[in-house]
Parts: C-alpha cells; structure tokens; sequence
C-alpha cells in the first residue's frame, strides 16, 4: 500500500452529500471528479466521487432489475434542496440515471427543485 499509513475508516455518504454529488453530475457530467470535489461535495475526494458515481449506476442497473433487497443511498436519484430525500425512486425515468446523465439529459425529478 502506497503512503504506509494504516487506513482510514469508510464514512458512509450522506443523503446531503449525494444530494450535492447528484448536482455536480448534472452540472459537469461523468469524469470531472476533481471539480465536483472542489466545487460541490467538498467533504470528498475525487476518487471517492468516482468511486461513488460507479456504484451508483450498478445499484440503478440493479433497481432496473428489481434485484435490490434493501434500501441505499443510491436509489435517491434527483438532486434536493433539503436534508431530507425519498428512501426509493419510485416513478423513475425510463432509462436509468446513469445513461441520461452520460447521454447530457436531465435527472428526473429536478422540476420541482
């Protein structure tokens, strides 16, 4: 391991921190993660906003599949302006989130923000 130091403990992510993430993507796209961590989840590195982005499209293929057992963080998939946020997506889009965010269309849900 790089840097020799024991390793930090995981921190899960907040719904706040998601909420900012899910903005960024719409501000910036997919790939940019060093400005979506110096400009909107300032709380994390780039390679976790990636990492994040990369778990967040297998949960919605997942979601898609009906094969989710529990709930997540990543089945919040509009962005909020408030702490508090839906547990499911329920009436979603008709692709999933990570295809309209890479094709540069809208999130569902960002007209009522």
């Amino acid at each position: 391991m790089a840097g020799g130091g024991p390793r930090k403990k995981a921190e899960m992510w907040t719904r706040e921190e998601h909420s900012q993430f899910l903005h960024g993507i719409s501000a910036y796209g997919k790939g940019n993660w060093k400005a979506l961590a110096s400009e909107f989840v300032k709380t994390k590195s780039s390679t976790q906003i990636a990492s994040h982005y990369q778990k967040f499209c297998i949960r919605e293929e997942k979601r898609n599949l009906s094969k989710c057992k529990r709930a997540s963080i990543h089945d919040i998939v509009s962005p909020t302006t408030t702490t508090s946020a839906p547990e499911s997506a329920g009436a979603g889009p008709s692709a999933p989130p990570c295809a309209l965010i890479e094709s540069g269309a809208l999130i569902a849900g960002d007209d009522d923000a």
